[in-house]
């Protein structure tokens, strides 16, 4: 039984990415296959749920590859099955970001390093260095028709823009 629930999980990690894998189905275990019927031991009724209601298709699917019938599936909640060390078993990958974000649709040259301020555009340039310098605050951009308030605020939102 053992080796047909590895066969199960197996499947199931192909199918799903391995964020989902780890919190929905490596702490489950196959505990009773009887005439038509599998019982599957989860460590929280929450995952129980998420299993019934998100991913039983998933589930179904792979158990009826491996047993080669379509079986009933009951869950059977057991705290015991709690690993508190279960995120130490698998290996996490980090992604290497690259050195310079890329500005998707923008013009890499425009940044606030090579930004010419003058006269007309001083207070533009304090509010986008204001923006930049304290995120997570709220802004309203106001300005007519033509003032390249979509430009600008579109610039403000990329972490390229500039380096404070």
């Amino acid at each position: 039984m053992d080796k047909q629930w590895s066969k199960v999980l197996e499947i199931i990690k192909d199918q799903v990415n391995s964020a989902n894998f780890r919190t929905w189905f490596a702490q489950t275990n196959c505990t009773d296959v009887s005439g038509a019927s599998l019982t599957i031991s989860v460590p929280s009724t929450f995952i129980k749920d998420q299993l019934q209601t998100k991913l039983y298709p998933v589930l179904e699917s792979a158990i009826q590859t491996v047993f080669g019938k379509k079986l009933n599936l009951s869950f059977k909640v057991d705290p015991s099955m709690i690993d508190k060390n279960h995120d130490d078993k698998f290996e996490f990958q980090f992604i290497s970001t690259p050195s310079k974000p890329k500005l998707y649709g923008l013009n890499s040259r425009y940044t606030l390093e090579n930004f010419v301020v003058g006269f007309s555009n001083n207070l533009a340039y304090a509010a986008a260095q204001a923006v930049i310098k304290n995120p997570g605050l709220s802004y309203y951009l106001w300005g007519n028709r033509g003032w390249q308030n979509t430009s600008h605020a579109r610039y403000w939102q990329h972490p390229g823009f500039c380096n404070p």
